[in-house]
């Protein structure tokens, strides 16, 4: 018996801006992985500054976060001039383990 549960890893170049692209395929893939009914960890590069709470792209990513139940949880800067860049995000949402038998 084992829990199942989707691993998705995450990669934005910071030298790239934020666009509406951005958050619409964000969106796309956080409706797909939540339809699993799993539990969903996300990590990653995101270049984000999570830790802002007054610039409109930052804002718009945690209320994207949120609107689909997901929680980040890395509290600790992750870049060196102080900002938290790097996400570990989990489904609020706790399923049922899922087994296989054999």
């Amino acid at each position: 018996m084992y829990s199942q549960l989707v691993l998705l890893g995450i990669y934005r170049p910071g030298s790239d801006p934020m666009t509406h692209r951005f958050f619409d395929e964000l969106s796309t893939v956080l409706e797909q992985l939540v339809s699993y009914r799993r539990p969903v960890v996300v990590c990653g590069d995101f270049n984000v500054h999570y830790d802002l709470r007054d610039d409109g792209n930052d804002v718009r990513f945690r209320e994207l976060l949120q609107s689909f139940g997901f929680v980040q949880h890395v509290t600790e800067p992750t870049h060196a001039r102080g900002h938290t860049l790097d996400l570990v995000i989990k489904s609020e949402t706790e399923f049922s383990v899922y087994t296989l038998e054999a």
